[in-house]
């Protein structure tokens, strides 16, 4: 207000007002531009299962997930951003058809209002462009995150999956061996009396009893 003030005595107000508007038009489209694309970039190009994972509730922030604060941030910037832009363009016709004053004074004080109601918009806009930068590094650092540690999970399944592969490789190897042998016995008459004589050896091994008479 102090600042406004001095304005106010150094320049008309009438003037100080257009000048204002012309920088808020020429300001606000870009940063809504680039709030827009930020918006753009994390709802189209985001992963979809790491926006799942963002969407989680958490307990510290009212079950609000981190994507919801997100998309609120950005919400409101654009909300706001959209509202100044159009009471700017809304003043700058008003002031582009010259409406004669009925009174300097009343003049004054519409316009000093005006000024600082632009001034208050504009500067809120500005405040919020800093927390949706701060926002999109935050998703990207998540993002990130989330992917390395997909990633991560991805090699831990490769590593359980090679050793069910090996395990089953060893086994089928054993099977191998054991119909190789079974085969053998059936082919050959040698191999069957072998087995014979070995079978019949642990028989009388284990079921060795003396005769009485």
């Amino acid at each position: 207000l102090y600042i406004l003030i001095i304005f106010s005595q150094s320049k008309n107000t009438f003037v100080l007002l257009r000048e204002i508007i012309e920088l808020t038009l020429n300001l606000l489209p870009n940063i809504l531009g680039f709030c827009i694309g930020g918006y753009a970039l994390i709802i189209g190009i985001g992963n979809i299962e790491a926006l799942k994972k963002m969407s989680s509730p958490m307990k510290k922030r009212d079950n609000l997930s981190f994507f919801q604060i997100l998309s609120s941030v950005f919400a409101g910037s654009l909300v706001l951003q959209c509202v100044t832009l159009l009471f700017s363009f809304i003043i700058n016709i008003i002031l582009k058809l010259e409406i004669p004053a009925v009174s300097n004074l009343i003049a004054t004080i519409i316009n000093s209002v005006v000024i600082i109601a632009v001034l208050f918009l504009s500067t809120l806009s500005i405040i919020l462009l800093y927390y949706t930068v701060i926002n999109l590094f935050n998703y990207g650092q998540s993002m990130h995150f989330l992917i390395r540690l997909e990633k991560i999970e991805q090699d831990e399944e490769i590593g359980r999956v090679n050793t069910v592969i090996n395990l089953l490789e060893e086994e089928l190897k054993n099977l191998k061996i054991i119909i190789e042998g079974l085969t053998k016995i059936i082919n050959e008459e040698d191999a069957l009396k072998e087995v014979m004589k070995t079978e019949l050896k642990k028989i009388k091994k284990e079921y060795d009893v003396p005769r009485k008479t």
